[in-house]
């Protein structure tokens, strides 16, 4: 009799358990696509970020160009001291 009680409830712990590991299945893959799409954004933040601050360069660079060329650079000033 107290096998026929210990072996009853068993099928119905071990759906329980089946169950239980589905949902964290199931919660396991939502998170990897969670982390795959910030991956793919943060990635493109990236890139965003690296052409804002390649354009940043170009226009500074440009802008010192002119600066330096129009109080007059010892560059400009070949065969005139420094």
């Amino acid at each position: 009799m107290l096998s026929f009680q210990a072996a009853y409830p068993a099928p119905i712990i071990m759906m329980s358990q089946n169950r239980l590991s589905d949902v964290d299945r199931e919660r396991a893959l939502a998170d990897y696509q969670v982390t795959l799409r910030a991956e793919a954004e943060i990635a493109l933040l990236h890139e965003k970020m690296d052409l804002l601050r390649e354009r940043e360069t170009v226009e500074l660079t440009s802008l010192l160009k002119a600066a330096l060329a129009r109080i007059g650079t010892p560059e400009g000033r070949k065969g005139q001291p420094a």
